[in-house]
């Protein structure tokens, strides 16, 4: 204290107030000890402090603990909420059961849960109070009304009178709802209070982080319903309009949905502003609306990107930069009109485009490896995507589950006559398809008032019909179904474990419905009002009831009514699918229009993969379509190809969201070039030998990415533990569970074939037409089966290979750095990008589009593969400087590949059937050469493809030159460049042969002819039977003289498998 130089009377204070100690802490020490909570500068400073505080020490402890306890818990001090507090305290959960049990009690029915009594009260009160006037809602008014009957019903049990406290309980207890519903409801107003001083802030600072035009949506419906800054009577006759106009051009599904939404609020001069005669209904349902509002101006000014929410200028600052860092700038009318080369370049960029997959485009622009844009454009669309199809996979397992359960009944195909409704049931699995519509009261209502249509003397074939009671109201009438139902159950018909089967469908389908509803929310900003089940009752329980989507049946779908067209419009919109009233649409509307409904239980499974579609893919598909939409993004993009937005990355969003590489078109024609493309690729791959030993080459093409030493020891250790190696691989990446065990295409065939109500006995139906009809519907499982294993030579082989490439691909780069994350990642993409990937998503948008033109493009995807890896690895080995490495790539990925295929298949079939010499230099050439230019010339789309079938009839002819690149056996080349033709050349031809054979024309080759009538088979049966081609044929033309008879058992062999 000394050294302070203070003044005796300061030190004399100090001594007084107990501060000073001869073994204390030096002041320094002291002053650095209280640096946390008191900043004292100086030494002087804290004596002067500690003099300063012990003037009023209590006053100022006791305002320092109301300050900190103002922060923490100010409900405590606030008049207003403290009354609240105590409001919400004493009706608390056990208070209400309480009443409850008195209420039991003094009805005398021991029997009933206090519980249940305690719901149905509930449910009566949220009835009555949601009709309620809004202006008129006081806690304190229920409060009072529970205290008085309360009061009575002691009264009315001391008299004696145990009816009356019964009835006044149960009044008690009633207001005792309304009290804890009118707290709840002063929440709500304070909430919308807070909310309207958010949404009325300035543009300036609300442009920040949110969607001004989306807040005004907001602001608009607050001014329309009188809780806004404009007086609704104010506001111009023109205001919604003006308020959504911006949408108009930009985004028009948003401007429909929101003109919707908006709709009850528009101007109308008799029309009610005051919101305390609002019902308490519709003030929540205002909030709702509001709050989502809210919620959607600030979802869109951001992206929800592997679950994490970015500001979208962030990522397009980021992906906009590093475009900027290349080169090769179009700038084409920039300076002067479009010149003719420039427009030639500006197609070609779109052509060049859509060659592109999305994924190796990203890893393009990345420098050859995933970076930026692989993460923000593609691998949130892709992990959407495993994540639906891993679930799918689960939910038809669990379906098919419930319908095998049902087999035995649901399968037979024994009529049901139902004369009480006029009508007669094909199968049982049809009667049960129209039992799941009556599981909610809008489904049953179209079912029953829909019946099945209208007939050609355009009479109305209703299973109820509307009638109107004394009071001019009117109901549905459902007393014929409720009467032939009743009989099904009496004559058994109609089961208890039909109904469980029904009820766990309907379960089923519920599950779906929050993953949906939470999708909605984010992709529209509001919420979809669902449908409530209905229970319902039969012999056997109460069933819960449930939804099944109220599809209309497309046979008896009459599209002359233009009602009728409209539901046929709205059936692509995802509100189809779902239980809900839509926005904007009244529920009388709807619920009138009534139609057949389609009663085909196996289509259940397919509204299944629809909703979960939703579900999962289209709010990532949404989010990177923000990035690319964004117009920053797009210039940017459009400085090197213009055509990128437009030729590829919009495409692959569409057909990602879709799940199909379909235009959509449905029309006969292309229902049929689909048919006989799918035909004609499985008809070439069915039991084909040859090409399934040559899926080993894809171990080629995978070490340009991934070293050889490593796919080798993989390999090994597949061979020596397949099972446990496959499951590691399954068990690390969502991507390769669903790569090697999608099931979910068989679980939904096992689907068709169980619920499929049109299959009929042969017997029971007349006319030789219905009977082919039947026919054709009895081989429907064989050709499923067939067509499900059309490739599953090449599947079984391409196993191994996919097992092995992603473990070696996931040790490398885990070895070298990775997270198991991203080595999962990575390995992923080797798979995707080395050994052919079919998923919408996946492919170019060359490769999808019109069904002619896929027509051509039947083995397409292979050549494109390798086109997209080349490009690939030429960025990657540019950014790292590798440049001479390149030719190593493009000798692993397109050479290697194409001589040991060829081997591979002159090994087997003994070479050409044109070549019976030994090995010339044209044979060297075309092996070394010709090969590897084939395979390069098919990388081309559709020019390609014509090219490699001209060339292969070229070299059939004699042209040395395209014998050089074809070889000289064109019939490979032929089948390879244009199989769907070729089948239908080969059908063709077969009706001819079996005229010929019938005529005995002694000219008729046979192996030709006997090839030709298998094709034949396959247009007519709609099964692959290409695979017999082979054996088949070398027989034929062995007994025909056309090929001489093997020697060894050798030769035997090679024809049976080669056909020659």
């Amino acid at each position: 204290m000394d050294g302070l130089g203070l003044k005796p009377a300061v030190v004399a204070k100090l001594q007084k107030l107990g501060l000073t100690k001869k073994s204390g802490f030096p002041i320094t020490a002291a002053r650095q000890l209280l640096q946390p909570i008191a900043r004292f500068k100086t030494n002087e400073q804290l004596v002067a402090g500690l003099i300063a505080g012990s003037k009023d020490r209590e006053k100022i402890i006791q305002d320092e603990t109301s300050r900190i306890c103002l922060e923490n818990k100010s409900d405590y001090f606030d008049p207003i909420k403290k009354e609240e507090l105590i409001e919400k305290a004493i009706h608390s959960e056990a208070r209400g059961r309480m009443v409850a049990t008195e209420l039991k009690y003094l009805a005398g029915d021991k029997t009933m849960s206090a519980r249940v009594i305690q719901e149905a009260a509930r449910q009566v009160a949220l009835e009555r109070f949601e009709q309620m006037r809004a202006g008129k809602i006081n806690p304190k008014t229920f409060m009072a009304a529970e205290s008085r009957a309360s009061r009575e019903a002691y009264s009315k049990l001391v008299a004696g009178d145990r009816l009356g406290a019964a009835m006044a309980k149960r009044r008690q207890l009633l207001n005792y709802e309304f009290a804890l519903m009118a707290i709840d409801f002063k929440r709500t107003m304070d909430h919308l209070s807070d909310l309207r001083k958010q949404i009325f802030k300035s543009d300036k600072e609300l442009a920040k982080t949110r969607d001004i035009d989306v807040i005004a949506v907001a602001r608009y419906i607050l001014n329309a319903s009188g809780f806004g800054r404009i007086h609704p009577k104010d506001m111009n006759a023109n205001a919604l309009e003006k308020t959504i106009e911006k949408f108009k051009n930009n985004d028009a599904n948003k401007f429909e949905e929101y003109k919707a939404i908006l709709a009850p609020y528009g101007y109308s001069p008799g029309r009610n502003y005051d919101w305390r005669t609002y019902a308490v209904a519709d003030v929540r349902a205002i909030l709702q609306q509001v709050n989502d509002f809210w919620k959607k101006a600030g979802d869109d000014r951001a992206v929800l990107l592997h679950g994490r929410r970015k500001n979208l200028t962030e990522v397009v600052d980021e992906l906009v930069t590093h475009i900027d860092n290349g080169k090769d700038i179009f700038s084409a009318g920039a300076k002067s009109a479009v010149t003719p080369m420039e427009k030639l370049r500006f197609h070609y960029l779109g052509w060049k485009a859509s060659m592109m997959r999305v994924e190796s485009w990203c890893r393009i622009m990345d420098g050859g490896r995933a970076g930026i844009f692989s993460k923000y454009i593609y691998q949130p669309v892709e992990n959407a995507v495993v994540r639906y199809k891993n679930e799918n996979m689960e939910y038809q397992r669990r379906f098919g589950e419930i319908l095998q359960s049902a087999e035995k009944e649901w399968g037979q195909s024994d009529a049901i006559e139902a004369p009480e409704i006029n009508y007669t049931f094909n199968t049982k699995a049809e009667l049960m398809g129209a039992i799941l519509h009556t599981g909610n009261a809008s489904n049953k209502r179209k079912l029953l008032l829909g019946g099945r249509g209208i007939d050609d003397n355009n009479v109305r074939h209703a299973w109820a019909a509307i009638k109107e009671r004394d009071d001019g109201t009117q109901y549905v009438d459902t007393s014929a179904w409720d009467s032939f139902i009743n009989r099904m159950y009496v004559q058994g018909r109609v089961t208890k474990a039909d109904m469980d089967a029904v009820q766990a469908i309907w379960d089923l389908l519920e599950e779906t419905k929050p993953k949906a509803q939470a999708a909605y929310m984010e992709m529209y900003g509001y919420r979809f009002e669902e449908v409530q089940a209905t229970s319902v009752v039969t012999p056997f329980g109460t069933y819960r009831g449930g939804y099944v989507p109220a599809v209309t049946d497309r046979y008896l779908y009459q599209k002359r009514d233009a009602q009728m067209k409209q539901e046929e419009l709205e059936r692509s919109n995802f509100l189809t699918l779902m239980p809900v009233h839509k926005p904007g649409f009244s529920k009388t509307r709807v619920e009138d229009f009534t139609q057949p409904l389609q009663l085909n239980v196996a289509a259940y499974g397919m509204h299944i993969a629809k909703v979960l579609r939703f579900a999962d893919i289209a709010p990532a598909v949404m989010q990177v379509d923000k990035i690319i939409t964004n117009h920053r993004f797009q210039d940017a993009i459009a400085a090197h190809n213009p055509r990128l937005v437009s030729q590829m990355l919009k495409p692959f969003l569409t057909r990602a969201v879709g799940q199909t590489v379909s235009d959509g078109k449905i029309g006969w024609v292309d229902r049929t070039f689909n048919h006989l493309r799918g035909l004609a690729g499985m008809n070439v791959m069915f039991l084909n030998l040859i090409n399934t030993f040559q899926q080993w080459t894809g171990f080629s093409i995978a070490a340009s990415k991934v070293p050889a030493s490593l796919i080798g020891r993989a390999f090994k250790e597949y061979g020596l533990a397949p099972k446990e190696c496959a499951e590691f691989v399954k068990a690390a990446s969502p991507f390769m569970r669903q790569r090697l065990d999608n099931f979910a295409y068989e679980y939904q065939s096992t689907i068709e074939e169980i619920g499929n109500q049109q299959v009929q006995k042969i017997s029971q139906v007349q006319g030789l037409g219905n009977k082919a009809a039947a026919v054709w519907s009895k081989g429907a499982p064989v050709r499923d089966m067939v067509n499900r294993h059309g490739y599953i030579l090449q599947t079984l082989a391409q196993y191994p290979i996919d097992v092995s490439v992603w473990k070696a691909a996931y040790e490398y780069n885990y070895s070298h750095g990775m997270s198991h994350e991203e080595a999962v990642q990575e390995a992923d993409s080797v798979i995707r990008t080395t050994q052919s990937d079919f998923n919408p998503e996946n492919v170019s948008a060359i490769e999808a589009g019109s069904a002619l033109k896929r027509f051509f493009l039947v083995f397409y995807n292979y050549f494109n593969m390798q086109y997209n890896l080349l490009q690939e690895r030429a960025a990657f080995r540019k950014a790292t400087k590798q440049y001479g490495r390149f030719a190593l790539d493009a000798i692993l990925i397109v050479w290697i590949p194409s001589v040991v295929g060829k081997l591979i298949t002159d090994a087997l079939m003994g070479g050409s059937d044109d070549d019976d010499d030994a090995l010339d230099a044209l044979d060297i050439i075309q092996l070394t050469v010709g090969e590897p230019l084939k395979g390069t010339i098919s990388m081309v789309p559709l020019a390609g493809q014509i090219s490699a079938f001209a060339g292969a009839k070229m070299a059939q002819a004699g042209s040395v030159t395209a014998q050089a690149i074809w070889g000289k056996s064109p019939y490979v080349g032929r089948v390879g460049s244009a199989p769907a033709i070729m089948l239908m050349e080969g059908a063709i031809s077969g009706a001819s042969d079996i005229v010929r054979i019938i005529n005995d024309d002694e000219k008729v080759n046979g192996r030709t002819a006997a090839r030709n009538i298998l094709d034949l088979t396959a247009v007519a049966t709609g099964m692959p039977v290409g695979g017999l081609k082979r054996p088949i044929g070398y027989i034929a033309g062995v007994v025909s003289g056309d090929i001489d008879e093997p020697e060894t058992a050798l030769q035997a062999v090679r024809g049976l498998v080669g056909g020659k």
